[in-house]
């Protein structure tokens, strides 16, 4: 996968988590929990809103990528 597509696919992420902590007058750069389900399947939550989406409705691909990533830093920093 192209780094600048990735880059685009995160762009998007952001966009939606910032515009849901502006919604809920919320800081902008708090973490987000990302988590495999006992599915297998990938979600991101933002604790400060509530929000959370299921990776795979982004796409598989882009579920992909992120368990890759995941995967080089298991600590989760």
């Amino acid at each position: 996968m192209p780094m600048a597509w990735l880059t685009a696919w995160f762009m998007v992420l952001s966009r939606v988590l910032d515009r849901e902590r502006a919604k809920y007058k919320k800081p902008l750069d708090g973490a987000v929990i990302v988590t495999l389900g006992a599915n297998g399947r990938l979600s991101i939550t933002d604790p400060s809103t509530g929000w959370s989406a299921d990776l795979m409705g982004f796409g598989a691909d882009n579920a992909k990528a992120f368990a890759k990533l995941l995967a080089q830093n298991p600590k989760g920093n």
